[in-house]
């Protein structure tokens, strides 16, 4: 398992005086060590979507005053159900061993490609939070839907049309939690190895939600994200995606009670 605290740090490094062979493997240490920082807060309780222990007094426990503790510590903290496993190897397959994405060795990106596989994976996570968030959010206005009535009168989703749809789905969209949903980008670059963030990136998002927002048919607009050739990268981050509950991916104030 990588010990980040022990890691020699980029600075350290004489990158002059190593041969030039050499060069492509500093390259490669200081893009690990980059990744080992983002699996870092990956790993931390904002990610796993747990909220902060407190006692009867409302204040909190010892194990939130131990932030900067390693990797370790935290595995072994109290605020965990259980001891987490450890991982060998580089910080995509401890990610995807992790969460259990399926991601095999043909699916890693080569390193000329991540700017572009960058671009999809931007797509296809928002295009699979919103599908998550609003199929779950009409399984809950609906009561026939919520408690698998078989009567199909109890379904007043069968009433429903596309214009009350779209309604609900911009009113999801303008809900969107935009930090959590970079979260789970940067989660699945990093367990196809193809984290390459810039700008552009980083705006991409907040594009596609305006996008939606503006658009008087948002349903074909989101369905429009999605290619064929993007649909493994769907594949992957539908099952990320679909292992929180959907109000995870509310902002706080707009969350449904109901769990």
């Amino acid at each position: 398992m990588l010990n980040f605290e022990e890691m020699t740090p980029v600075a350290s490094l004489d990158i002059t005086a190593a041969p030039p062979i050499k060069k492509r493997c500093v390259a490669r240490r200081r893009d690990t060590l980059k990744k080992c920082e983002v699996i870092k807060q990956l790993f931390s309780k904002d990610f796993e979507a747990e909220e902060s222990p407190q006692n009867s007094d409302g204040v909190e426990t010892e194990c939130d005053a131990e932030e900067e503790s390693t990797l370790d510590d935290k595995a072994s903290c109290s605020c965990y159900a259980t001891e987490g496993p450890r991982y060998d190897g580089d910080p995509h397959e401890q990610v995807n061993q992790a969460l259990d994405l399926g991601v095999e060795e043909q699916h890693i990106v080569a390193p000329k490609k991540r700017g572009g596989v960058m671009n999809k994976l931007m797509k296809v996570v928002f295009y699979a939070i919103i599908q998550h968030v609003k199929f779950e959010s009409l399984k809950q206005k609906c009561p026939g839907c919520l408690y698998d009535e078989g009567n199909q009168e109890a379904h007043c989703c069968l009433m429903w049309d596309s214009k009350y749809i779209n309604s609900v789905l911009k009113s999801l969209c303008s809900k969107l939690d935009m930090k959590k949903y970079l979260q789970y980008v940067i989660t699945l670059a990093v367990a196809l190895d193809s984290l390459s963030l810039n700008t552009k990136h980083l705006i991409m998002g907040s594009q596609i939600q305006n996008r939606v927002l503006s658009s008087n048919f948002p349903s074909d607009t989101i369905a429009l994200l999605i290619k064929e050739n993007d649909k493994i990268y769907l594949h992957f981050a539908e099952k990320l995606v679909y292992r929180v509950k959907y109000n995870y991916f509310l902002n706080s104030c707009d969350r449904c009670v109901k769990k």
